[in-house]
């Protein structure tokens, strides 16, 4: 009878964490420059967001202004165009941890397009 009643509460604590999950909201500022701002209407938002990393906050900017999927996002899934440079706190992600670049309250995220021509 004890063993019946421990695992029921074992599963109560388990289903009340997932209920009840507290999720860490960070505000970062983000800047647009060139092509993406003018897609944005927007040189700087400021987002209230749960995403972790730079991977996590492309695909909410994205859900949030639809037309920058084709000029943020390459063909791999969440993966930036090769053409976008984006910078966390003035480092370029590509130094740190790519998209998996861990994201902090009050970070600034900088999204722009390299120049291309002849």
């Amino acid at each position: 009878m004890l063993r019946s009643i421990k695992q029921s509460n074992e599963s109560d604590h388990i289903r009340w964490f997932r209920e009840k999950r507290v999720m860490t909201i960070r505000e970062v500022a983000v800047r647009f420059f060139g092509v993406i701002s003018s897609e944005t209407g927007h040189k700087e938002i400021k987002i209230c967001t749960d995403a972790k990393n730079i991977r996590e906050l492309v695909v909410e900017i994205c859900d949030k202004y639809n037309s920058l999927k084709k000029k943020l996002l390459s063909s791999e899934p969440s993966a930036l165009n090769k053409h976008v440079r984006c910078y966390v706190n003035g480092m370029d992600i590509r130094l740190i941890r790519e998209y998996e670049t861990r994201l902090m309250d009050g970070d600034k995220i900088l999204f722009l397009v390299s120049f291309q021509g002849g």
